[in-house]
């Protein structure tokens, strides 16, 4: 931090390097605003912006249905998961998707405290219930770490949660204000989205924040680029999205 190699890291990074041109944003994309964005492996950018349905890494997350419905990335639908409710294979307000390494979709359903794990069929196959004894209110955004583990955004608490893949709680860590959007990155660095702060913070695998970019307005998706490691970020308040050169 501040120039120095932040010990015990995996690759020894030199934070202040790797990410000093963050201050430097090109508004790449205007639209409605803006607030998940992924990077499809064609390259494409996917972005989820108010009034629209758009595949994320072909899945999306429509809360206005309460559902998941899997599209090509072409925007042709091909499957349609869950409705309103708090039972098995329903959602209240599901606002972020992934997909893990066992080709499992993992939902942040923040209307009912929880997040939901569904295998490719959509079957239900596990939740990591919001009231259990390290449990959370409005869980948001979604990543997964280098061991595989789920990191959760939690406004109601401003941490990230971590937990196995079998949803057993690992630790919490961060200080931020209102986290939205969360990408961690090959080294284990956690790059989050504070809505609250209007800021994006970056956080050592330790979890020590270690640097801020500020100037943003109401900040929610943020996404790396794997194949030249350009960071998007959905500049909600701003109704744009910026590309960040790492």
């Amino acid at each position: 931090m501040d120039g120095q190699h932040v010990q015990k890291s995996p690759c020894d990074i030199d934070v202040r390097m790797k990410y000093s041109t963050l201050c430097n944003a090109e508004q790449v994309i205007n639209c409605n605003c803006p607030k998940e964005i992924a990077i499809h492996d064609s390259g494409d950018i996917y972005v989820a912006s108010s009034g629209d349905v758009i595949a994320v890494f072909d899945q999306s997350a429509d809360n206005g249905n309460h559902c998941i419905q899997k599209l090509t990335t072409g925007g042709q639908f091909l499957q349609r998961f869950g409705q309103l409710g708090s039972g098995q294979g329903q959602f209240n307000h599901p606002v972020s998707v992934i997909v893990d390494q066992r080709d499992r979709l993992i939902i942040s359903d923040v209307g009912n405290q929880r997040v939901v794990i569904l295998n490719q069929a959509g079957s239900y196959e596990l939740i990591i219930n919001g009231n259990s004894p390290h449990g959370f209110k409005r869980p948001f955004g979604l990543s997964l770490d280098c061991q595989g583990n789920i990191c959760i955004t939690v406004c109601s608490s401003n941490t990230i949660k971590v937990f196995t893949p079998e949803g057993t709680y690992v630790r919490s860590y961060g200080d931020v204000k209102a986290p939205s959007g969360i990408v961690i990155d090959e080294e284990g660095y956690s790059l989050v989205n504070e809505c609250d702060g209007n800021c994006l913070s970056i956080f050592d695998p330790h979890g020590n924040k270690v640097h801020t970019v500020g100037n943003l307005k109401k900040p929610r998706g943020v996404m790396l680029d794997p194949k030249n490691g350009n960071l998007y970020v959905a500049n909600y308040g701003a109704n744009t999205v910026l590309k960040f050169s790492v």
